[in-house]
């Protein structure tokens, strides 16, 4: 039926191929170029170097990057949660321990039974965490449907996917509770027998700066347990940390993309629409759109397809030839700075020069792609520092006389008057010479919606687990240091001091760990979002800068703070309802 149409029957301009197991793909491209070269072939691509394969590649890229960083801060963090608390629960049990070990039971039974205990928090977290991953999963999965419309994409929850999650994590747990559980196991029974040694008290670095005065009596009692457990305060400050952390590399890519976009629709590129032609148009077009009704500028750009070598590296690319006065199209670095394009030679992306190992001066081999497929090999003038794409560019003239004709345009981009944008629009569209006409501001709307989806529940469960594992630390820590100080402070409720004043003794010692956690947890969110956009994503498509916003440092910093507060004021209701006489009390 389109054969027909266009009374082109038998007549193809598009092939693709499948190669038999062991093909030389590197030979039959070149086979396939040396064939269709005659008939105007444009040059055969290898999947790896299709558009829309890098794409895919590149998100399947990014979601295994997010795969390998994010469970390393939950297992860290989960292995020192079980590592904590079943050291204090092993202090506690010190007698205990010491007498199943004098009526016969081995080191072997008792690392055991507290192994046991991890395999008891184990199970129900195994069963929540595969739920939790076959929910997302699916969620993730209809995103990527309506982004990519795949044909068939069905969700798999393998077993072999199951197991291997739960083997890890369970190794992460086992791992956490080594070291407590061999302490446990090693415990001599007569030195179990006896209280713990009690711990060597000296004047701190607080009492040697001569903070007494300063933080006073219940200042110093907090500073003093600080100095007294150095590693875990800061063991507890880096867990806290990773999650301050993970919040800002959930919601980076959403402040990097609006800042690319803002460079790019208003600095470089800067038209309202952009129309492509079926085919290379004479130049008198582009004073005819400018005089269309509602156009205020018009300037015409040529684009060539090329294939440019340099030694022995090829690359595909596109030549670029823009006017020497463009103001709707500017070449401007990812540092903002304008870069003017010579009048002799061409410029050339900074990727592409890496990839090709050019320098000023050298000479460019290019194979132009189209019309009679000229060899030629022009003059690197420079580089300019893209964000996106290998482009190569030159002025109008210099593409003009490297193509051996007298200027063609292949598009025009137009500034119009907003109010009659619909009208020039549909003119543009009836003519038979214009293949696309393509909004800017929709063209940038439907990005934002197309990504928007994804970082938007991206950003949701970042913060989600991230607040879980700060009240977790946070509420671990606070359990622990009233278990073990519960003593101390039913002593200072009894000589007198408020439920306020011992809350808040114990409450600040927590609050110091957050407080040192925010910091490194920013520091630690801008490194690893360096990382996963160096790793994940492709730099020859994208080179776009990693850019955070204030905002999402405030937000990370206010999830951190929130979740601590709920927290701490969860393990305040125990610490009111504590018992005085029962405390006070001695084991013996």
């Amino acid at each position: 039926v389109v054969a027909a149409a266009f009374q082109l029957g038998g007549a193809f301009n598009d092939l693709s191929l499948r190669l038999q197991p062991g093909a030389s793909e590197a030979g039959t491209l070149a086979a396939v170029d040396r064939i269709l070269s005659p008939y105007g072939g444009l040059g055969a691509i290898g999947r790896k170097n299709q558009t829309s394969n890098r794409i895919l590649t590149g998100e399947l890229s990014q979601l295994g990057a997010l795969a390998g960083m994010v469970p390393l801060v939950f297992l860290g963090v989960a292995a020192f949660l079980i590592n904590m608390v079943l050291a204090r629960l092993i202090t506690l049990q010190r007698t205990e321990i010491a007498t199943l070990k004098a009526v016969g039971y081995t080191n072997g039974e008792i690392a055991r039974h507290y192994l046991g205990l991890v395999a008891v928090v184990m199970v129900p977290g195994a069963l929540l965490g595969v739920a939790g991953g076959w929910w997302l999963g699916r969620i993730v999965l209809r995103l990527y449907e309506g982004i990519f419309r795949f044909p068939d994409l069905v969700f798999r929850l393998t077993p072999g996917l199951v197991m291997s999650a739960v083997l890890i994590s369970t190794a992460a747990a086992v791992l956490g509770a080594l070291f407590a559980v061999r302490s446990a196991a090693k415990l001599p029974p007569a030195e179990a027998m006896r209280p713990p040694t009690p711990a060597r008290y000296r004047r701190g670095l607080a009492a040697r700066l001569g903070l007494g005065p300063i933080a006073g009596a219940s200042g110093m009692m907090v500073l003093r347990e600080v100095e007294r457990r150095p590693l875990r305060t800061a063991l507890s400050s880096i867990g806290i940390g990773g999650a301050v952390a993970l919040i800002i590399l959930g919601h980076f890519g959403v402040d990097s993309l609006n800042n690319y976009l803002e460079a790019m629709f208003r600095r470089e590129q800067r038209q309202d629409l952009a129309v492509a032609f079926a085919r290379p148009a004479d130049p008198r077009v582009v004073t005819q759109l400018a005089s269309m009704p509602g156009v205020i500028t018009a300037e015409g750009i040529r684009a060539v397809p090329i294939r440019v070598r340099h030694e022995h590296r090829m690359r595909d690319s596109v030549l670029m030839g823009l006017p020497s006065q463009a103001t709707l199209r500017r070449l401007v670095a990812r540092a903002g700075h304008e870069v003017p394009i010579p009048d002799d030679g061409v410029l050339v992306t900074t990727a592409l020069g890496k990839i090709l190992g050019l320098a000023v001066g050298d000479r460019l081999e290019i194979e132009v792609l189209e019309g009679d497929r000229r060899l030629v090999r022009p003059v690197v003038a420079g580089f300019v520092d893209e964000s996106v794409g290998l482009q190569v560019y030159a002025r109008t003239g210099v593409v003009s006389s490297l193509e051996g004709d007298l200027g063609a345009v292949s598009s025009a981009l137009l500034r119009v008057d907003p109010s009659l944008r619909t009208s020039v629009e549909d003119q543009l569209r009836r003519s038979p010479r214009v293949i696309d006409v393509s909004d800017v501001a929709a063209d940038v709307q439907r990005l934002r919606d197309m990504n928007g989806a994804a970082m938007d529940i991206w950003t949701l469960v970042s913060i989600t687990l991230a607040a879980c594992v700060i009240f977790g630390v946070v509420y671990n820590n606070a359990r622990i240091a009233l278990a073990t100080r519960s003593r101390e402070l039913a002593t200072l409720r009894v000589l007198g001091l408020s439920r306020a004043e011992i809350s808040s003794i114990l409450i600040a010692g927590l609050a110091i760990e957050v407080v040192l956690a925010i910091p490194v947890g920013l520091f630690l969110g801008r490194g690893w979002a360096e990382l996963f956009f160096t790793r994940a994503v492709d730099q020859e498509t994208f080179r776009f800068q990693v850019l955070i916003e204030s905002r999402t440092y405030l937000l990370a910093a206010l999830v951190a703070l929130l979740a601590a507060a709920a927290s701490a004021l969860w393990v305040r209701r125990s610490l009111d309802r504590l018992d005085l006489i029962g405390v006070l009390k001695t084991r013996e």
